[in-house]
């Protein structure tokens, strides 16, 4: 008998579990304290709140406790985007986060300068939105392996660029130091020999013209001097 009074207990234990997971959502979306009232955009540099609230198109009156997969999917068709989080905040706030498709420099397209990621594709975002510190590339693949491999071994070096364009058997990076000169394919290895040429010449007191990488074994300075 004390066996079967607590099978009970737990068959009832389990309905009010699952009325208070099915139920309590419901509940709560009819409370206004849980109206969403503010929209938080995190990780985002060129998309505005502005897309987001219209792409999130909350009707009046939506609660915190809505659905957010629909709002998540209808976010992500926002164009650039790689990522959509959406979280709730009590009471009312839903934090929306982001992860953008990322800009490595600007390319001459249809003659204006657009966004373009490591690929050479084409970013639907606007350069003038935000001020941008990028260099002005070449949008070819061997250009374009070359940055983001500096980018990747070298962040320091990449920020120094101005320009990255093609050149016989490599890609010229310009800076307003010197040039370095890289081989198409190059590696993170080419890029810490170059540095390490580099930190040399700078802690003899050194200016260059020109660092060529794109020999095995070696590296060439041109133009240096005291």
């Amino acid at each position: 008998m004390r066996d079967l009074t607590r099978g009970w207990v737990a068959v009832g234990a389990a309905g009010v579990a699952a009325l208070l997971w099915f139920g309590l959502p419901i509940v709560l979306r009819q409370m206004d304290f849980f109206t969403v009232r503010r929209i938080e955009l995190v990780g985002a540099r060129y998309t505005t709140v502005a897309q987001v609230h219209e792409a999130l198109a909350l009707p009046s009156g939506s609660s915190l406790f809505d659905p957010v997969k629909s709002l998540r999917d209808q976010v992500g068709q926002l164009p650039g985007l790689q990522t959509v989080q959406i979280h709730r905040r009590l009471p009312g706030t839903l934090r929306v986060v982001v992860r953008e498709r990322d800009a490595i420099g600007l390319a001459m397209v249809d003659d204006l300068l657009r966004l373009v990621d490591q690929d050479g594709h084409v970013l639907p975002f606007d350069p003038a939105y935000v001020a941008v510190d990028l260099p002005i590339v070449s949008a070819e693949p061997a250009v374009m392996h070359a940055l983001a491999t500096v980018r990747l071994s070298d962040p320091d070096l990449y920020h120094t660029v101005t320009r990255a364009h093609p050149m016989p058997s490599g890609v010229a990076l310009d800076t307003p130091n010197g040039r370095f000169l890289v081989r198409e394919g190059c590696t993170p290895s080419d890029i810490r020999a170059l540095r390490a040429v580099l930190t040399d010449l700078e802690a003899r007191g050194h200016h260059y013209r020109e660092v060529d990488g794109r020999f095995d074994g070696r590296v060439i300075v041109r133009g240096w001097g005291a």
